[in-house]
């Protein structure tokens, strides 16, 4: 598959980095590039002499991820991070991370009143119910950022997952997790997208053009979803109109893309919502796809299996799942578009879900919550806005590089303003009576295409269960 050469990737990088230092906030606010150029004007809570720790999971030594960064962006990332503590005359450290404990250890040692950092890295949404609902005593460990919303705004959707904050990060009615949005591919790379086998579509009357088209007028749906996987199937080669992907992402895609949602927050408590109308409606949708179209693949261990192999294979003409599969399909021989989830008859525009993201939280019993929380929001927050230019030039630089055509590109733009963060994966491995959530939400799949049971009557039997698990993970009983 042809890929943009990596010297034109340099090139626009190198751009981006010259705006950036001769933008006219250079030389009216702190020095270029500056985390706070355009941040709200606030309150100051961050005190000269401050020392602020954050812990990565993955920083193997004392501000490794500063001095030895390998990333496209490092030599930004450096200057940063020396601006801001020269700005206000602070110390920010990123402290060794403790290894394979490192979630354990910051738990405890905020238990005991003695935080081993300030601000946490959560490593990703699993972490939340771990970290709020820690030893069944809610937000016992954690600084609720809300607590002090005079010293940070995190209101901003271009630079926060505000959706995110509101469905995943706002627990008992007080804000605890922000959720800065990445910088580059990264922006877009959790979104679900459906992937198209250019050659397999071709061959079966249905143009790269055809589909971009389809996608940006809007008219890509389930319908559609189902016609073309149809087209495409030709059992006797073992090739499939789509698949079902790993953790049935393809299931859970065309839930949220119906506007469903697994588990909704009501007034800050996490809350089955499975058994909904929209919820049902997909997961039916899908399952007559399999059971009565029979154009599903399902060889193998279907709804476990990664998804981008047998797509890879040409096994299937169709792949919904998540952006970043494209990372590892660059040296293959394929060549895919990408266009939006398709969008559900209940849903009045195209719906994209983010599952996976990265929060950040502040310990309990810091030095400095106010200033932690000012941290935060202003250094932690992405540099560049998300619709500046310079987001725009490294965020097609990078992506460019796992593409191979402008349809692709402008798909990944459209999903920018068509996301809808959920909660799905933050529970995802929390278990009650020996069952993880992923059964209840989705463990029957195999059995509903093999005509046992319906998803209907397995969510009404379930509904208590999970309500149960949901409130033991956060300690809400």
């Amino acid at each position: 598959m042809k890929k943009i050469a990596t010297v034109t990737l340099l090139v626009l990088l190198a751009a981006v980095f010259t705006l950036a230092g001769c933008g006219p906030s250079s030389t009216t606010e702190a020095p270029s590039p500056s985390p706070t150029a355009d941040a709200p004007a606030q309150q100051n809570f961050i005190k000269a002499g401050d020392t602020y720790r954050i812990l990565i999971w993955n920083n193997g030594s004392e501000n490794d991820y500063v001095l030895n960064n390998q990333s496209a962006r490092s030599q930004n990332i450096r200057q940063r991070w020396e601006d801001y503590q020269q700005q206000y005359g602070i110390t920010v450290t990123y402290i060794a991370s403790p290894g394979d404990n490192w979630l354990s250890e910051a738990q405890t040692s905020a238990a005991a009143f003695e935080p081993m950092c300030d601000i946490l890295h959560c490593g990703g949404p699993f972490t939340i119910p771990l970290l709020y609902g820690y030893a069944g005593n809610p937000g016992s460990i954690l600084t609720a950022l809300s607590d002090y919303a005079e010293a940070g705004d995190f209101s901003d959707s271009e630079y926060w997952d505000v959706s995110g904050q509101e469905n995943v990060g706002t627990l008992g009615g007080k804000h605890y997790f922000a959720i800065p949005l990445e910088t580059g591919f990264g922006l877009v790379g959790f979104n679900q997208v459906t992937f198209f086998n250019k050659d397999i579509l071709q061959n079966n009357g249905y143009s790269a053009e055809d589909m971009y088209t389809m996608s940006e007028e809007g008219n890509w749906t389930f319908d559609k979803l189902r016609e073309v996987a149809i087209a495409c199937t030709d059992a006797d080669r073992g090739v499939y109109g789509m698949h079902m992907g790993q953790n049935t992402c393809a299931v859970f895609a065309m839930v949220a893309a119906n506007g469903g949602q697994y588990i909704v927050n009501k007034d800050g408590v996490p809350t089955f919502n499975a058994n909904s109308s929209n919820v049902l409606e997909a997961v039916d949708f899908f399952i007559k796809l399999a059971q009565n179209d029979k154009v599903v693949y399902l060889e193998g261990n279907p709804g476990s299996d990664d998804d981008h192999p047998s797509f890879v294979l040409g096994k299937h003409a169709l792949m919904i799942t998540y952006a970043n599969r494209a990372e590892k399909m660059v040296n293959e021989d394929i060549h895919f578009g990408i266009i939006m989830p398709p969008k559900g008859p209940s849903a009045s525009d195209y719906i994209s879900d983010v599952n996976w993201f990265t929060p950040y939280c502040v310990m309990n019993n810091v030095a400095n919550p106010a200033g932690c929380v000012q941290l935060i929001s202003q250094y932690i927050r992405p540099e560049y806005a998300r619709s500046s230019e310079e987001s725009k030039l490294i965020f097609e630089a990078e992506s460019m590089v796992y593409l191979e055509d402008e349809g692709s590109l402008e798909t990944l733009y459209m999903v920018q303003d068509k996301t809808v963060t959920s909660s799905i994966m933050s529970y995802i491995s929390v278990t009650y009576n020996g069952q993880g959530l992923g059964y209840y939400l989705f463990g029957e799949t195999n059995n509903w295409i093999a005509g046992n049971g319906t998803p209907a009557t397995h969510y009404a039997a379930v509904e208590d269960a999970v309500n149960e698990l949901l409130r033991s993970a956060t300690g809400m009983k």
